[in-house]
C-alpha cells in the first residue's frame, strides 16, 4: 500500500456528493483513517531515525557548491621592509633637540621624566621657563607654594634626560603587594623606560622571570604588610647611553601599561603591537607599511627585555608631523588604527582607547603638507610566486657572492704587484678575474708558465 494512494482515499471519499457519503459504511471509513495515521507515525520515525537530509537526498539531486572545493593558500613572508641602516637601539632618543630658554606665556614641557603630557599639577622653572609634573619633582605634595623654582636640568646643566626612576605619588588600587609602581624605570642600558610609551622588546632566551613573578602571587595572597614607597632615584646624568643592535624582525613592539619592581627585579607589563606580517589574515590583505593593530595580548616581561623606543601615534597625529622630544628615526614612526583580537577580525580602536601626544609646536614639528594613508603593501608572496621570489633572493645570493669574490681578486692583484720578480722583462703578474674568456685565462697561464 502507497503512501500516496492512502493518502488520497479519504479525501475522494469526501469530494463525493452527499447522497454517496450517506451510504458509504462509516466503520471501513474509520480503517481508512486508521491505517493513515499508521502509515504516517511510520514514515515520521524514519525520519527522525535516519535524518532529513538522507531522506531528502533519494528525492533531491545534490546542489553543487557555487564556490568550488576548499582551498588552503600559502604565502612566504618577505621580511625586506623591516631592513634599515639604522638597527634597534642604536642611538639614543633623549638627546635635547631643543636646549634654548621656553616662552614664559607658553605651556610647554619638559620634564625629568621625559614625557610632554600636561596633566596633573605643574610647576615652571625660573630659568628655562618649562614646566615639569609635580609628581616628578617632589615626593610629596609641596605644602607652600614654590617660589624661584629651578629645574635639574638646568642645574645639571644636562644635554639629555635625567635618567630618573621616579615612582607614582599614588600607587595603583589594583596592585601586587610588596611592589612599588613607577612612573619611569631605567634599565642597564641606562635606557629610560616610562609609562604608556611603546618599546621594542627582544624575544626572550627562557622564563626564568616568571619564577619570581610566581612568588609575587604567593606574596600577594598570603596578605603580608604593605611595602613603604620608594623615593625617586636621580642618577648621574653623565652616565652614557649603551648601544645596542637588534633587527626589526628580532623584535617586537610593546606598549607599557605598568612598571613596577619586587625584590630589586624591575618588570614591565603592557600588551603587544602586531606589525603587518604578524596578523592572521587572507595573504591578498592590503596593508601600510608602517601600520601596527593593537591585540590583547598581555605579557609581563624584565625590564631588560626593552632595547629600544619606538612611536605608534594615532591616525591623525602620524599626518600632521612629528614630535622633537624623544627623538625618533622615521623607521621607527608607526601609527595604529585598528585592534585585532581572537576572532582575527579588524575594528577600529575607539577614540578614548588611543595613545595621544602633545602637539604643541615648540616640541612637535609639523608637516608642510599633510600625509595621506594608502594600503598597497603586503608583506606576503602567494604561492604563485614562491618561485619567483626564491629566484630573486638565489640572484640576490649570488651578485653578492660575486662581488665578495671580485674584491678578493683586487686585493689579490695589489698583493702580486708588490712580490718580488727576478726577471724584470715578465709582465707583471694579474689575479685572473672571474669573467674571463677561455682565451684570456690561457694566454695569462702560459706567462706564468714562460
Amino acid at each position: 500500500m502507497h503512501f500516496a494512494g492512502i493518502q488520497g482515499m479519504p479525501r475522494k471519499v469526501l469530494d463525493y456528493p452527499d447522497c454517496y457519503s450517506i451510504s458509504l459504511d462509516r466503520r471501513k471509513l474509520d480503517i481508512w483513517r486508521a491505517s493513515f495515521a499508521s502509515i504516517k507515525a511510520k514514515h515520521s520515525r524514519q525520519v527522525r531515525k535516519f535524518g532529513k537530509g538522507d531522506h531528502q537526498q533519494h528525492h533531491q539531486s545534490p546542489k553543487k557548491s557555487k564556490t568550488g572545493p576548499h582551498r588552503t593558500l600559502t604565502a612566504a613572508i618577505d621580511y625586506r621592509y623591516l631592513d634599515s641602516p639604522i638597527p634597534v637601539g642604536s642611538y639614543d632618543h633623549d638627546s635635547f633637540s631643543y636646549l634654548g630658554v621656553a616662552d614664559a606665556n607658553t605651556d610647554c614641557v619638559r620634564c625629568i621624566c621625559g614625557t610632554t603630557d600636561d596633566d596633573g599639577p605643574m610647576i615652571q622653572c625660573e630659568k628655562c621657563n618649562f614646566w615639569l609634573h609635580e609628581e616628578c619633582v617632589f615626593d610629596e605634595k609641596p605644602l607652600d607654594e614654590v617660589k624661584d623654582f629651578i629645574c635639574i636640568i638646568c642645574v645639571r646643566n644636562a644635554q639629555r634626560t635625567s635618567t630618573a626612576s621616579i615612582p607614582l605619588r599614588i600607587q595603583p588600587d589594583y596592585n601586587f603587594k610588596n611592589c612599588t609602581y613607577y612612573r619611569t624605570l631605567v634599565n642597564s642600558r641606562h635606557l629610560q623606560v616610562r609609562l604608556s610609551e611603546t618599546v621594542y622588546v627582544q624575544k626572550l632566551e627562557n622564563d626564568n622571570h616568571k619564577l619570581i613573578l610566581r612568588r609575587l602571587v604567593e606574596c600577594t595572597k598570603q596578605n603580608n604588610p604593605v611595602a613603604a614607597l620608594i623615593p625617586a632615584e636621580l642618577e648621574d646624568t653623565d652616565k652614557k647611553f649603551c648601544p645596542v643592535s637588534f633587527h626589526r624582525k628580532n623584535v617586537r613592539c610593546f606598549r607599557i601599561e605598568r612598571l613596577f619592581s619586587f625584590e630589586g627585579h624591575k618588570f614591565v607589563f603592557g600588551f603587544y603591537y602586531a606589525r603587518p606580517h604578524e596578523v592572521y589574515c587572507e595573504p591578498g590583505k592590503l596593508f601600510h607599511e608602517k601600520e601596527l593593530f593593537a591585540t590583547s595580548m598581555y605579557d609581563t616581561l624584565p625590564l631588560d627585555a626593552v632595547v629600544g623606543r619606538c612611536l605608534a601615534l594615532e591616525s591623525n597625529i602620524y599626518c600632521l608631523g612629528r614630535p622633537k622630544l624623544p627623538y625618533y628615526e622615521e623607521v621607527d614612526v608607526y601609527f595604529v588604527e585598528y585592534q585585532t583580537g581572537k576572532n582575527s577580525k579588524f575594528e577600529k580602536i575607539p577614540a578614548k582607547n588611543q595613545y595621544y601626544i602633545n602637539t604643541d609646536p615648540l616640541i612637535f614639528s609639523y608637516f608642510k603638507q599633510k600625509l595621506t594613508i594608502s594600503r598597497t603593501f603586503t608583506p606576503f608572496v602567494m604561492e604563485q610566486d614562491m618561485k619567483n621570489f626564491s629566484r630573486f633572493n638565489a640572484t640576490g645570493h649570488n651578485n653578492s657572492a660575486i662581488e665578495k669574490r671580485r674584491q678578493r681578486i683586487a686585493n689579490l692583484e695589489v698583493v702580486l704587484q708588490h712580490l718580488p720578480i727576478a726577471d724584470k722583462s715578465r709582465e707583471p703578474l694579474k689575479a685572473i678575474g672571474c669573467s674571463s674568456d677561455k682565451l684570456s685565462k690561457q694566454k695569462r697561464l702560459r706567462q706564468l708558465c714562460n
